[in-house]
């Protein structure tokens, strides 16, 4: 489906056109509305101040990486299966508290039923997706470019300070002549930019500028 950019709205004003768009398009999947603003993800988040991406990462961003991140047709359907066999149970809730000995691993959860209870697992799997806050991340080369003032964490803490184009802004707002980034690093200017497609356009671009 073929979203026409309506100009430059707030995030709370985007949520609202998005659920709206949803209603009005009743005979087609939820799906193709939020394909259909695929091309525009990066202008999007552009368009916003800085209080405008806090206020998107604090109350919004769960409800679009559950829309826009979603799990293959296959996947999904063995997930159905194993609960149908009664080998996967899913449930809601929080973890409060994680102990662990030699033989198990008890996890508190608070959970949606009961405000706590307690859980016994052999194995614990954080399935959350890799790390998206640049100041937590441990990487020596990282370390390494920041400590020589070579690049400087955005303040949305989402990737290196740089331009949309990839040129890495140095630790006094100067651009790093020769250093670039790609893919997830740009985060913080394109917010869609961890897909093939995006990283693939990344390259060529910048293989463009040595050719």
């Amino acid at each position: 489906m073929v979203i026409e950019y309506p100009g430059d709205l707030s995030p709370k004003e985007w949520f609202l056109l998005v659920r709206q768009l949803i209603r009005d398009h009743h005979d087609q999947p939820w799906i193709t509305i939020i394909e259909g603003l695929r091309p525009h993800t990066s202008r999007i988040w552009q368009s916003w101040n800085m209080d405008e991406k806090s206020y998107f990462l604090r109350k919004l961003r769960p409800f679009w990486e559950i829309a826009r991140h979603r799990i293959p047709h296959e996947s999904f359907q063995l997930v159905n299966e194993l609960i149908q066999r009664g080998k996967l149970k899913i449930e809601i809730g929080t973890p409060r508290m994680i102990s662990a000995d030699a033989t198990e691993i008890t996890v508190q959860i608070c959970g949606e039923q009961e405000p706590y209870c307690t859980a016994r697992f052999s194995k614990v799997i954080n399935c959350t997706g890799p790390e998206s806050n640049w100041r937590k991340i441990k990487s020596d080369l990282i370390q390494s470019l920041s400590d020589d003032g070579l690049i400087t964490i955005d303040a949305t803490g989402l990737g290196v300070a740089c331009q949309a184009n990839g040129v890495i802004i140095g630790k006094h707002g100067e651009h790093i002549k020769g250093l670039y980034c790609l893919g997830p690093m740009r985060k913080a200017q394109l917010w869609e930019t961890t897909a093939l497609r995006e990283i693939r356009e990344q390259v060529f671009d910048l293989a463009s500028k040595f050719i």
